[in-house]
C-alpha cells in the first residue's frame, strides 16, 4: 500500500492528521508482510503502528499486554476509534469469555492478552483457528527484563506466535539498546525485520542525582523537590517500604505551618497511597489514580524504578502525564546502581 494511503487511513479511520517519524516505515513494512521491531520513544505512538497494520492486514490483530491496566486503555482507545476490540484476561467470567473467544475470530478485531493467557489451550487454539494477520508484542523489552525471572511466560512468546501460524510479528518497545534488541529478535523468531528507532533527544528532560549522607538528608531533600515543583510529579523507590516512607515524609510537609518553606507545593495536592508497583504518587485533587495491575501475574513489590512503574508512563490515565506533554519531575528513593542503570538505559536507548 503506498504512504499516501497509509495516510488517507490514518485520518479517516484513527483522526491523525499526520504520522510522526517511525512510524510510516513501519506500518509500509507490516502491511508488506514484513516483521517489525519498532523502538520508539514514549509518546512516540507505538499503538498506531499495530493499529494501521492491524486495519491493512486479513484476519485479527492479536496484542500480547503485560498489565490489565494498560489493556484497558488501549481497549477504550480502539473502541472510542470505532474499532473493533476485546480483552482476554483471568478477571472474566467464564461468559465473557466464551463470547470474547467467539468475538476474536472476527476479521479486524484486536484481541489483548497476556502472556500467561497464551499458555491456555483453548485460548491458543481459538486464536489460531481465527488466522490472526498480526501477532504483537507491546512492551516487548520485558522478554529481556522480566522473562529470564519473573515473567517467563514472555521467554514462550515465539513458540506461541508459531501456535498461532500469524504471518507477521511486531515488536515494540521504548527502551531497548543494541543486546535488547538483539534479545527481542531472536526470542521472537523475528525474519529480517525493519528495525525503526525513534529519536530519543528529550532536551526538557533532565536527570540529575545530588548525594546524602542519611536518611533524614534524604527526605529533607525529597521535600525540597517537592517545594520547587511547578506541576505533577512522582516519586519512585526501590522497596514498598520506601514508597510509604516517602508518603510520610510528604504528608508531613503537607501539613507544615503555612511559613513553612516546605508549605509552598502544598496548594491542590492530597496523598494517595503507594501503587503496587512499589511507587507512591502525589496527585491533584479531583483526579483518579489507576495503579498497575495484572492478575495473570504476581505483584511486583521491590523492583528497580526503570521496571517496576514503567507502565505508568505511557497513559495520560496517570496524574502528571500526558502523551503530549512531559513529567516536570521525578524524585527517586532508589540505590546510586539503579540512577546508574537509568542513565545507561538513557544514553544507549537510541544507539544502533
Amino acid at each position: 500500500m503506498s504512504d499516501q494511503a497509509i495516510r488517507e487511513l490514518a485520518r479517516t479511520r484513527l483522526g491523525f492528521k499526520r504520522l510522526r517519524p517511525g512510524q510510516m516505515r513501519a506500518v509500509a513494512a507490516a502491511s508488506g508482510g514484513r516483521d517489525v521491531l519498532a523502538v520508539l520513544p514514549t509518546g512516540g505512538g507505538k499503538s498506531a503502528i499495530y493499529e494501521l497494520a492491524g486495519l491493512l492486514l486479513d484476519g485479527p490483530t492479536v496484542v500480547v499486554s503485560p498489565l490489565i491496566a494498560l489493556q484497558d486503555d488501549q481497549l477504550a482507545h480502539l473502541r472510542a476509534a470505532g474499532l473493533s476490540a476485546i480483552v482476554l484476561n483471568s478477571q472474566q467470567s467464564a461468559g465473557a469469555r466464551a463470547a470474547a473467544l467467539v468475538a476474536s475470530c472476527e476479521s479486524g478485531t484486536f484481541v489483548f492478552v497476556s502472556p500467561e493467557q497464551l499458555t491456555n489451550a483453548q485460548t491458543r487454539e481459538a486464536l489460531r483457528r481465527a488466522r490472526p494477520g498480526l501477532f504483537v508484542v507491546d512492551e516487548a523489552h520485558l522478554i529481556s527484563q522480566w522473562g529470564h525471572d519473573f515473567r517467563t511466560d514472555y521467554m514462550r512468546l515465539g513458540a506461541q506466535a508459531d501456535a498461532l501460524e500469524a504471518p507477521v510479528r511486531m515488536a515494540l518497545t521504548a527502551t531497548a539498546a543494541l543486546p535488547v534488541r538483539e534479545e527481542i529478535s531472536r526470542r521472537l523468531g523475528l525474519r529480517e525485520p525493519e528495525v525503526v528507532i525513534g529519536n530519543f533527544d528529550r532536551p526538557h528532560i533532565k536527570l540529575s542525582a545530588r548525594r546524602v549522607g542519611s536518611v533524614e538528608e534524604k527526605h529533607r531533600e525529597l521535600e525540597r523537590a517537592a517545594s520547587e515543583l511547578a506541576g505533577s510529579g512522582i516519586v519512585y523507590a526501590a522497596t514498598h517500604a520506601g514508597a510509604e516512607a516517602a508518603q510520610d515524609v510528604l504528608l508531613a510537609a503537607s501539613t507544615a505551618p503555612p511559613e513553612s518553606s516546605q508549605r509552598r507545593w502544598r496548594s491542590g495536592w492530597e496523598s494517595t497511597s503507594p501503587t503496587s508497583a512499589g511507587c507512591f504518587m502525589p496527585t491533584r485533587r479531583r483526579r483518579s489514580m489507576r495503579t498497575t495491575r495484572s492478575s495473570d501475574a504476581p505483584a511486583v513489590t521491590r523492583s528497580p524504578p526503570t521496571r517496576a512503574c514503567s507502565f505508568g508512563r505511557k497513559t495520560s490515565a496517570w496524574p502528571g502525564i500526558s502523551r503530549h506533554g512531559a513529567l516536570e519531575t521525578a524524585s527517586s528513593f532508589a540505590s546510586p546502581s539503579a540512577w546508574r542503570q537509568a542513565a545507561a538505559s538513557r544514553s544507549s536507548a537510541g544507539a544502533s
